[in-house]
């Protein structure tokens, strides 16, 4: 459930407005879908991937050293784009973000615990069930921080 910044009322999805206060938002509230999600998550992967490939071109890692590599700067790249602008690049190609309740964007640490349990989410797949039975289609790892990710729409 997405709450007023200013009020704190219920704001229900597809509404760009209020009833509480009667304060406009920033666009209406739709809730994004599972597969929007994985696919801007399959773009991240490549765009964070595309970096790991110079670094095994030019220095030849080996692959023991290359995936932790990659697991650093994967979970840097998600930490510091949903603590900075609410989105990595590849959900700004589908036009979602991460927001709390009042519309804000996560913190570090907040970012940080949703990012670890989202693996554990994703890799269990429990979360994804839950995300598409969810009515505010939230995974666990969105519970746990009291996080929604919404999608909006083209202006």
């Amino acid at each position: 459930m997405v709450k007023c910044p200013e009020c704190k009322e219920r704001v229900y999805p597809g509404e760009n407005y209020c009833e509480g206060c009667g304060k406009f938002l920033l666009g209406p509230v739709s809730y994004a879908k599972i597969s929007e999600r994985i696919k801007a998550e399959i773009l991240d992967l490549l765009i964070v991937g595309l970096p790991v490939a110079i670094l095994k071109i030019l220095f030849n890692l080996h692959p023991l050293i290359l995936v932790p590599v990659y697991a650093i700067i994967h979970a840097a790249y998600h930490i510091l784009f949903i603590t900075l602008s609410g989105r990595t690049v590849g959900m700004s190609a589908f036009r979602l973000r991460v927001i709390t309740q009042g519309f804000d964007t996560l913190d570090l640490r907040t970012s940080a615990k949703r990012y670890g349990l989202g693996i554990l989410s994703v890799l269990s797949v429990i979360g994804i069930l839950y995300g598409i039975t969810d009515e505010y289609r939230q995974m666990i790892h969105d519970l746990f921080t009291r996080s929604y990710v919404i999608r909006h729409k083209k202006r």
